[in-house]
């Protein structure tokens, strides 16, 4: 009996060893024990304001703010298409900047600019928008539409401003024509289209089809009125009608991308958005 006991004593003893053990090698090290969750990143959130201008006429067409949830809003680029109804690259491409997945800054497009001149595939609807500005808030049409067009980028405090255009033919072969340039009406504007066109001019492999810096100044343009009123510095982007509208396009808004990527405005879809 006494033999038995120390038997079972010792059986005991040993499982008690052994718990103790198993313990030791699962029971979780000081830095596990001090490990916090890792914290969960907020998911971005793109979001869209949509603006109705000359809403209830036949030129009611929509302005787009497109931003995110992230808390840096500036800078804020303003892009303007459709302000000639037969230049159908300005408000393709600025139709297509609409998708934009915005993750810093702000960016602003009426891509319809003129609907009666679109509609009616002229370059002006009742008069050339783009001698209009800064507009009359009381007048008709064009004069109103300009005043109500001005008024987004001044509200929302723009810091650039971008017109897209369409041109007949290429500004190097042919210096009557505009298409392949970057215009702008005040000399001390220069610098950063020249830094754009540096940049996008490198993809380019056709000399001809290579962008130019061009100074004109237009009176009653956007552009113009922009920079002389509001002080943020305004282009006009021409890309020619006989390059094709897929690729007239894609160069307006290779050209909008260099000028966001340089004033820092990050647009996370690109890639979609230069997508043919």
């Amino acid at each position: 009996m006494p033999v038995i006991i120390a038997i079972l004593l010792a059986a005991v003893v040993v499982g008690v060893a052994g718990g103790f053990l198993i313990l030791n090698l699962v029971k979780p090290g000081p830095a596990a024990q001090m490990a916090s969750p890792l914290p969960v990143k907020p998911q971005m959130r793109y979001t869209t304001e949509t603006i109705t201008l000359m809403g209830g006429t036949s030129f009611e067409t929509p302005a787009y703010v497109l931003s995110s949830t992230n808390k840096d809003k500036s800078p804020k680029v303003f892009v303007l298409g459709g302000v000639h109804g037969d230049e159908p690259a300005g408000y393709t491409s600025a139709g297509k900047l609409t998708a934009a997945k915005v993750s810093k800054g702000t960016l602003m497009v009426i891509p319809r600019a003129n609907q009666v001149a679109i509609n009616k595939g002229t370059r002006e609807g009742t008069t050339d928008l783009n001698r209009c500005f800064p507009g009359d808030i009381n007048g008709t049409n064009e004069n109103k539409l300009a005043a109500e067009i001005f008024g987004v980028a001044r509200d929302k405090g723009a810091n650039l401003d971008l017109n897209l255009h369409g041109a007949t033919g290429f500004y190097l072969e042919d210096n009557s024509h505009w298409g392949q340039t970057i215009i702008f009406d005040f000399p001390e504007s220069r610098a950063l289209p020249d830094r754009v066109v540096a940049e996008v001019n490198q993809g380019i492999a056709v000399p001809y089809e290579k962008f130019s810096v061009l100074i004109y100044p237009i009176e009653k343009c956007m552009s113009y009125l922009t920079y002389q009123l509001l002080h943020i510095p305004a282009y006009g982007i021409e890309v020619p009608s006989i390059m094709g509208l897929s690729k007239g396009v894609y160069y307006h808004l290779r050209v909008v991308q260099q000028f966001c990527e340089d004033v820092g405005v990050k647009v996370d879809n690109w890639s979609e958005i230069l997508a043919p």
